[in-house]
């Protein structure tokens, strides 16, 4: 059994997740917490699925699970989690401005500056997503070849 099949305590988990009630699942995602703390971002995977399966719709895990994808450089995983957050809560503020950081990161600026006018909309004191979005709109310009001013008009 591969060593992430155990929790920190050493029990097997099958031995865990049989039986597995609610306060169970919050040891569950302890667990996977803990593992990504530590770095151990591939072990704290299996113990966000176990938690997903039991509870689909659990925002802070599928949160958690696609901030280890992008540790992992598993960048499409990443954006589909963070699209089910923002599918169950359009205004998660830390999905969207961790998507827009990840969209800039695989250099889709529009879509990043879109998540990052969102977070603004929500939290007009956001000052990490209104400097990230200006860095954005200038990557935009770079690329396209023009002026920061006509990027801002194109929006």
């Amino acid at each position: 059994m591969p060593h992430y099949e155990k929790l920190a305590s050493g029990k097997q988990i099958p031995d865990i997740i049989k039986n597995l009630t609610l306060e169970k699942l919050v040891k569950v995602v302890k667990d996977a917490n803990s593992l990504y703390d530590q770095g151990q971002y591939e072990e704290s995977i299996w113990w966000y699925d176990q938690a997903i399966s039991l509870n689909p719709t659990n925002i802070g895990v599928l949160y958690n699970k696609a901030n280890v994808m992008v540790k992992l450089c598993k960048y499409d995983d990443a954006l589909q989690l963070y699209d089910k957050v923002l599918g169950i809560d359009p205004k998660h503020v830390s999905a969207l401005y961790n998507k827009a950081n990840l969209l800039v990161k695989i250099e889709k600026y529009l879509e990043a500056i879109s998540c990052y006018e969102k977070v603004v909309q929500i939290d007009p004191t956001n000052i990490p997503a209104l400097y990230n979005k200006r860095i954005a709109l200038e990557k935009v310009g770079k690329h396209y070849g023009i002026g920061l001013t006509t990027v801002k008009q194109l929006l």
